[in-house]
């Protein structure tokens, strides 16, 4: 008898994978993906990824990015891609045993074209 695969719920295998994307003004700002997630926090991220504005999404791109940080705890990974801004800023902020991989593309800013703000 076959007993087929089960998907997360109760091994010590792999879990689901959750994307969550955001955008500003139209532009990819942000994807992070998080794998190995226990079947039991999936509703969790998803909750919290559409509270914090985000977006639910198939997967991340892997194009344009200016870079990723990427950490693991426990067995669960988030991986944040920016896809806009300076990598300086977000390499700053990818500590506490986070690993940092610069991208090969990405926009200089995430607002609209035009007038920065800046006289």
């Amino acid at each position: 008898m076959d007993s087929g695969s089960s998907s997360g719920s109760g091994g010590d295998g792999g879990g689901a994978s959750v994307y969550c994307s955001t955008t500003t003004n139209g532009l990819l700002e942000s994807c992070t993906a998080y794998t190995n997630v226990p079947a039991n926090s999936v509703g969790a991220l998803t909750q919290s990824c559409t509270t914090q504005r985000g977006t639910v999404v198939g997967s991340c791109p892997s194009t344009n990015q200016v870079g990723c940080c990427q950490k693991t705890v426990d067995q669960l990974t988030a991986r944040d891609c920016f896809y806009c801004g300076p990598a300086s800023t977000y390499e700053s902020a990818c500590t506490g045993g986070a690993t940092w991989t610069a991208g090969s593309g990405g926009a200089a800013t995430c607002g609209a074209s035009g007038d920065s703000g800046t006289d």
